[in-house]
């Protein structure tokens, strides 16, 4: 998958014009995480800190939604920020019995 994006990185910087190569396998969260640790992007984030991207006018994704799905497409604007939603139970079980 390869996106360009507009990465939106607060208030007092400027936004950046980036572009994304990902496998199929990537999440966003993956990409939240190596968009943060990149020297480039001037955004900071702890090591453990749970992050995921807005899209759009603030829609905040799921960080494990794979790219592939997320709908994110080149020409949108993101943001990272921290994963505030609690995610520990699933919204659904499958179980196979036959």
């Amino acid at each position: 998958m390869r996106v360009q994006l507009t990465l939106l990185r607060g208030r007092t910087a400027a936004p950046a014009n980036i572009e994304v190569t990902a496998d199929g396998t990537a999440t966003v969260g993956d990409l939240a995480r190596a968009i943060a640790t990149s020297p480039d992007s001037g955004l900071a984030a702890g090591p453990n800190e749970a992050l995921t991207l807005t899209v759009g006018r603030g829609e905040s994704l799921s960080p494990m939604l794979q790219l592939s799905n997320s709908g994110i497409v080149s020409g949108h604007h993101i943001e990272v920020v921290a994963d505030t939603a609690r995610r520990e139970e699933p919204a659904a079980r499958l179980r196979v019995i036959e």
